[in-house]
């Protein structure tokens, strides 16, 4: 019987509510057909109820979540819990922490074991192979600034060497990757085609309840104003309200909201700005079909899926140039400086101006379905 461990910080619970590292899981729901069985095993930090009554630590240790194991076709997706703490001492050992998590659910042997992330699934699952004989393979994830942290570390440098494979989806980072393991790839995110398709703007500011007429700009991320930038997204955006009066609605939640929102305030954009807060995972593809440009101006990024979700609305995109953007995006402008809110104003407002070819856009997207992209890491498994 062949059988494939998955190990990776996040996975979409099973009501969709919520829909982290989708990207996991859009690459496992293809994986699923070469194999007999396929366990996902996601850690998951577990935080005293009485600390997070008492509103202690960050949002994310909990021990009050919306994940709880699930199995589908052939996939069984576990969420044993480790107890940490928002500490550097506990932040070190996350990974032994992870491992032992891991140790607790999932089998003695696997014909394929594959992380996702360095830290800590990956080095978790290098412990875990080492005590049973086996290989591993790891998907590095992480976006550009994480990896930046990541590559000074000798224990990283171990967990790319021992690796059988690695992909990354930054094909800027493979060159250094190759001075550890010679069997490194670029490997790009990418998209369900059934669920990201061109539909109608008409149809979708229709099902949304948004106006027909009016310009429409959308972000879709975790309002996460270090790493998304909503800030300086807000501030150029209201730098194009002259030339371009237009609506901005944000897509996602995150801890910091009441930044985002004093910001708007501040800048009497409060009228102009939505905050639609966390939606369905499909329904991500109606905003992207009503709008008239997307943008996502983060500072680091590894591969973004929401640009090729977009890229198959055949909606045009001002990004920033972070990771592997540059290399992926059709149909849109780069943006150079992301701290800089008048380059991302004169990112949108050019964007905004040119006549863009949504057929062309949307071809471009096809060699990014998660078919595709399984197809090609499989191989390289396999090879």
């Amino acid at each position: 019987m062949k059988t494939l461990l998955v190990v990776t910080n996040g996975y979409p619970n099973k009501s969709g509510s919520n829909s982290t590292h989708s990207f996991v899981k859009g690459s496992v729901d293809e994986l699923k057909e070469e194999y007999d069985r396929v366990d996902v095993v996601s850690p998951t930090p577990y935080y005293p109820q009485l600390l997070s009554w008492l509103d202690i630590g960050p949002d994310s240790y909990t021990s009050m979540n919306d994940f709880g194991d699930y199995t589908y076709d052939n996939v069984t997706v576990s969420y044993p819990t480790f107890f940490t703490a928002p500490t550097s001492y506990h932040r070190r050992n996350n990974a032994r922490y992870v491992a032992n998590a891991l140790s607790d659910v999932a089998l003695d042997d696997y014909t394929t074991a594959l992380a996702y992330f360095c830290d800590p699934a990956g080095l978790a699952t290098q412990r875990f192979c080492e005590t049973r004989g086996f290989d591993y393979h790891l998907v590095i994830q992480e976006n550009s600034g994480w990896f930046e942290e990541l590559a000074d570390q000798p224990r990283v440098h171990r967990l790319w060497e021992e690796a059988k494979t690695i992909f990354r989806v930054n094909p800027g980072d493979i060159p250094r990757l190759e001075a550890y393991n010679s069997n490194s790839h670029y490997v790009p995110n990418g998209y369900h085609p059934e669920t990201f398709y061109l539909v109608s703007q008409e149809m979708a500011r229709e099902k949304l309840d948004l106006p027909r007429e009016e310009t429409i700009l959308v972000n879709v991320a975790s309002l996460k104003t270090h790493h998304k930038n909503q800030l300086n997204l807000l501030r150029g955006f209201k730098q194009i309200q002259g030339e371009h009066p237009s609506s901005l609605f944000l897509v996602g939640e995150g801890p910091d909201r009441d930044s985002v929102v004093d910001e708007m305030q501040r800048l009497s954009l409060s009228e102009k700005v939505s905050l639609v807060g966390r939606v369905p995972h499909e329904q991500v593809n109606l905003w992207m079909n009503a709008a008239d440009l997307f943008v996502l101006p983060s500072y680091h990024e590894g591969n973004p899926t929401v640009m090729f979700e977009c890229m198959a609305t055949g909606t045009p995109q001002v990004c920033s140039r972070v990771g592997g953007v540059a290399e992926a995006l059709s149909g849109g402008l780069l943006i150079e400086d992301p701290s800089d809110s008048s380059e991302i104003a004169q990112a949108m407002s050019k964007a905004l101006r040119t006549s863009w070819d949504e057929d062309e856009i949307i071809d471009a997207s096809s060699k990014y379905t998660w078919g595709s992209i399984a197809s090609t890491i499989f191989e390289k498994i396999r090879s």
